[in-house]
């Protein structure tokens, strides 16, 4: 019979439920335990301690950003943006449609890339599920990455938020 070494067994990760609001804390377990090449989960202006400028982007990297400035009031809305492996791109998802901060734009920008952001919204203003939007849409870019379908995904993005 076989047991289970208890000293490698990895912790169930509790998926963020998609009807409530979720923490920084809940969506990073969840990217960095889901997500091939997530990054991590910031405020807008604190990109640059996931990706500094000095360093070039990855290339399938991914990141959860919240709109707030350094969660000044507790943080306000999260987005995802991804590295494209298939185009010199920055891919920005925002489930309100709008399009990216200034912070992303510079940070691409910087390594020659354009940024291309969906902007279709498929969250109302009264939900607060957007996080979890957030980790499906890096979650369903990062799966057809690996079959080589990323740009065709982003173009059907809005169709899994």
């Amino acid at each position: 019979m076989a047991q289970r070494n208890k000293a490698t067994r990895q912790r169930a990760v509790k998926l963020p439920a998609m009807n409530r609001e979720t923490t920084d804390v809940e969506l990073d377990r969840w990217g960095k335990a889901h997500v091939p090449g997530f990054s991590g989960v910031v405020a807008r202006n604190e990109l640059s301690q996931l990706w500094p400028a000095t360093r070039p982007l990855t290339p399938g990297a991914s990141a959860i950003l919240n709109l707030d400035f350094g969660y000044r009031r507790g943080g306000s809305h999260w987005t995802a943006v991804r590295v494209s492996k298939e185009a010199p791109l920055l891919l920005y998802v925002d489930s309100f449609g709008l399009p990216p901060p200034q912070e992303v734009v510079v940070r691409a920008r910087k390594e020659g890339r354009n940024v291309l952001w969906s902007d279709i919204a498929r969250q109302d203003l009264a939900e607060v599920n957007c996080g979890p939007r957030a980790l499906a849409a890096l979650d369903y870019l990062a799966k057809n990455a690996a079959a080589s379908r990323e740009m065709e995904a982003f173009g059907k993005i809005a169709q899994v938020l």
